[in-house]
């Protein structure tokens, strides 16, 4: 009788806990402050944080050995009859980690995932985190992440199987960018949107064999109460020391850019031209429909650029967020009537 009363204790636990719902809070102007914002926004249903980045091995710089990229994304869903629920109520938050490493010279790709859902839904593991300013940390089965910092060094420690290690130490060289005063309209709802555009990158790599490396990567955090496929985006860093964000929704009017200036200014972006050609590839040969990175006309600065993906194969089939292309790319054009060349990651969702 004991164990039947503390299991009904437990279930009316739950039903006291989960049963009431988080109301969504909504987009508003308001100022962006660091580094409390770099935190997660539990009010809001869609969030995450992202970093694409390029390694050379130390001492090569002749072109990038390795492409990374870490994602942390952050879903809350109160009262949806397609999210998991225990005993017929609301799971709440769930969270998706993804990681990448490519080898450029070998060809050699992981993609690696895992899903750390509230303790209550599957009794595993969770994803940690301050609410006062950047620092995650989460043991999955596939992945045991640590990933923190502020807008000036960001650490990021992560760890899958015997055979995949990375320890990076990034120091950001601009301040954070605030993507059209840091609120931008998707498809349905809006976005805050924050960037830092130019980080130097030092650390070590283990991929079947062990690499000191250095270089360069991007840093996105989004958060709100939206719904946004399909989009193209480009993150495009210049030789120059300029950066630019694209971000644009087919079919739609919608569409906002950057460009981040040598000294950390920036000019709002407008009326650009996106240019895709081709087809991407699934790892396995087979054709999936998002098209290649071509070219990309922005005529308030002048800029024209022409955009190829070093590997056809950069394509990530999640199993718990929509499949999705993203890839490093070569960059080679004009800019204010000067040649520049760099490199970008062009991300496609359909």
């Amino acid at each position: 009788m004991k164990k039947v009363l503390s299991i009904l204790s437990l279930i009316l636990i739950v039903f006291l806990l989960y049963g009431c719902t988080m109301p969504y809070n909504t987009v508003v102007s308001r100022k962006i402050t660091f580094p409390k914002d770099m935190a997660p926004h539990r009010g809001y249903p869609v969030e995450w944080w992202y970093q694409t980045g390029y390694l050379y091995e130390k001492g090569e710089r002749s072109f990038p050995r390795f492409v990374y990229e870490f994602t942390a994304f952050r879903v809350y869903k109160p009262n949806s009859p397609n999210w998991p629920r225990l005993f017929v109520m609301p799971v709440g938050e769930v969270w998706n980690i993804h990681f990448v490493i490519h080898d450029l010279k070998t060809g050699d790709r992981r993609f690696i995932e895992d899903a750390f859902p509230p303790m209550l839904y599957v009794l595993g593991p969770t994803v940690e985190t301050s609410r006062e300013c950047l620092d995650m940390k989460g043991s999955g089965e596939n992945i045991k992440f640590h990933f923190y910092g502020n807008t000036r060094n960001l650490y990021l420690d992560l760890k899958s199987g015997n055979n995949v290690e990375i320890h990076l130490k990034m120091t950001a060289l601009k301040p954070p960018v605030l993507h059209n005063n840091g609120i931008i309209s998707m498809i349905k709802g809006r976005s805050y949107y924050y960037s830092l555009t130019r980080i130097k990158v030092v650390g070590s790599v283990r991929f079947n064999d062990r690499y000191t490396v250095e270089g360069e990567t991007w840093y996105d955090h989004q958060w709100g109460n939206f719904s946004a496929r399909p989009w193209d985006w480009f993150s495009i860093r210049l030789n120059n020391d300029e950066e630019i964000m694209v971000f644009s929704f087919p079919n739609t009017n919608a569409e906002y850019g950057t460009l981040v200036k040598k000294d950390g200014t920036t000019i709002p972006l407008k009326d650009f031209n996106v240019t895709l050609k081709g087809k991407m590839l699934t790892p396995s040969g087979k054709i999936i429909p998002i098209p290649m990175p071509g070219t990309v006309t922005i005529p308030k600065i002048g800029a024209k650029f022409n955009i190829e993906a070093v590997s056809k194969v950069q394509f990530n089939n999640s199993r718990y967020t929509p499949p999705y292309w993203e890839g490093l790319c070569t960059v080679n054009g004009s800019l204010k009537g000067k040649s520049v060349r760099g490199f970008a990651f062009f991300e496609g969702w359909r």
